[in-house]
């Protein structure tokens, strides 16, 4: 029988631990610089310290668990050794948030069921056990192309040709991405699916052999499904169940690149800001990693997207205007910055031009940077991996 207390120690203890392999942090109310990129002969994200200003955020709004913002993922992360550790360093703590989370809830469970008698020793104990292992299991992963799914007015190809080849495009980088996954924590299983956002659909599951683990989508559950997917063991039927804590319960969603303007309006129009929100702020929040549009969509507006003309508003029915876009916010993960990414020597002038017609202050990233959150702090990731 161990008492409350001890069992409460021991967690302090192993958060602190968790807390001292992690690199210097400092708040949102401070000036910080990030960069993941290794030293070379180029650019050496100067533009990351440059441009870089003051963040402040409202003391009141939720800070995001683990967030990972990026331009590139082959040269921001996998090619960097110490974004590539802040990635695997944050999918472990997201699982281990989860079991900790599902401890917790079973303790308190156990509590209410019987409040002359404490809580339940066994459940006491395996809210120890779960804090403090180490066990590689099964990693939930949702993919969101949603940004590459756009339709291009200059495409000679059909809309639906488009769409074919978008989706095999999108299969390609999501299996790229497990790949780096397993090359970082060699021997774990990860469960994906693909979310678009434009419809709310979940596509490709992969993962296992076993079909009952991903039950066919939009049919009702039958009560032993029920049971797998509220244990986070098979497949959600909706995009919806895909993004909850008390759905699917994912420990990575991936925000692919794109068309910034097409995923604002499929993230408004359907309503998931407040579900991406609510998910990544959570007790249990899963990591999330914005590439290119996904990172612009994670600062405070998607303006940003404007600047080199890269994206195409016109792709979103009545606001077709790039004036329209003015001031639309993003999901404001990260306070009062927005994002410009695929930043290099080319767009100093225009950066410096542009920055001064926004309030926010602006994130400059080049394809070899990374900007990293943990526990509502802003991460020097550049010294992860230094001695």
């Amino acid at each position: 029988h161990k008492p409350l207390p001890a069992m409460l120690t021991t967690r302090s203890i192993s958060f602190i631990l968790i807390l001292g392999t992690v690199p210097p942090c400092t708040s949102f109310l401070n000036t910080f610089v990030v960069s993941s990129a290794q030293k070379s002969k180029r650019i050496e994200s100067k533009y990351s310290t440059r441009f870089l200003t003051h963040v402040d955020t409202d003391e009141s709004q939720a800070k995001p668990k683990c967030l990972l913002l990026i331009s590139s993922f082959d040269e921001g992360v996998k090619n960097s050794p110490s974004s590539s550790e802040f990635l695997r360093n944050g999918l472990l703590e997201a699982m281990n948030r989860q079991k900790v989370a599902h401890a917790e809830k079973e303790l308190m469970e156990s509590v209410l069921n019987s409040p002359c008698n404490g809580p339940d020793i066994a459940k006491l104990e395996a809210l120890e056990q779960a804090d403090s292992s180490t066990e590689i299991s099964t990693l939930r992963f949702v993919y969101i192309p949603t940004a590459m799914y756009a339709l291009r007015s200059d495409s000679t190809s059909s809309p639906g040709k488009q769409r074919q080849r978008a989706r095999a495009d999108g299969k390609k980088r999501r299996n790229a991405i497990v790949a780096h996954i397993q090359s970082l924590i060699p021997g774990i299983n990860v469960h994906a699916i693909t979310v678009d956002l434009a419809d709310g659909s979940i596509k490709q599951p992969e993962g296992t052999d076993d079909t009952t683990m991903f039950p066919k989508v939009n049919r009702n559950k039958t009560i032993v499904e029920q049971t797998m997917f509220e244990s986070g063991i098979c497949e959600p039927q909706t995009g919806k169940e895909a993004l909850s804590i008390k759905g699917w319960s994912p420990h990575f969603v991936y925000v692919e690149g794109g068309n910034t303007f097409w995923l604002s309006h499929c993230v408004n129009n359907g309503g998931w800001e407040e579900d991406l929100k609510e998910l990544c702020t959570q007790a249990a929040a899963p990591m999330y990693c914005g590439k290119s549009a996904g990172a612009i969509i994670a600062g405070k507006t998607v303006q940003t997207a404007l600047w080199k003309g890269w994206d195409d508003p016109m792709v979103v029915p009545g606001i077709e205007d790039p004036s329209d876009w003015v001031g639309v916010p993003g999901l404001q993960l990260v306070g009062d910055a927005s994002f410009f990414p695929h930043m290099d020597e080319a767009y100093e002038e225009l950066l410096e031009e542009k920055k001064k017609t926004i309030e926010s202050p602006v994130v400059a990233l080049t394809d070899q940077d990374a900007f990293a959150v943990k526990d509502g702090l802003v991460v020097d990731i550049s010294k992860l991996n230094e001695s």
